[in-house]
């Protein structure tokens, strides 16, 4: 287990990756999904249960979906970011208990299954 502090270098790298994110979208080299942004802030608000039970864990399929088709619309950095942060947050973690690291865990491995997606023409060349 880290120190509770390091999540202040999470919170960095998040705003690290937001900032590259914003900056691409400016400049119009990153198109962001509308209902995946939506989708994506509601999640966290919406908490654990409400994933499970009323499937608030779909949000990553539009993402998912406008990445395989346009993975030149979106950027890497951010989700890299996310994975970083998200994981560190799981290291301090003092209870393990399903409704604290859940979301945490969900957030890393949605957020690795997209980078997958973007390169997926670079890490799986037929």
């Amino acid at each position: 287990m880290l120190p509770e502090n390091i999540i202040y270098l999470a919170v960095l790298v998040s705003f690290i990756g937001y900032f590259f994110y914003f900056k691409d979208i400016f400049y119009g080299q990153t198109r962001p999904n509308l209902v995946s942004w939506v989708l994506w802030l509601l999640g966290p608000f919406l908490g654990v249960f409400f994933q499970i039970k009323a499937g608030a864990g779909l949000s990553v399929i539009p993402t998912y979906v406008k990445g395989w088709k346009f993975p030149e619309t979106e950027h890497y950095g951010i989700y890299i970011a996310s994975v970083f942060s998200n994981t560190l947050g799981l290291l301090i973690i003092k209870d393990w208990s399903f409704t604290i690291y859940s979301f945490g865990v969900y957030l890393v491995l949605a957020n690795l299954v997209f980078v997958l997606i973007l390169y997926r023409k670079k890490f799986f060349k037929s």
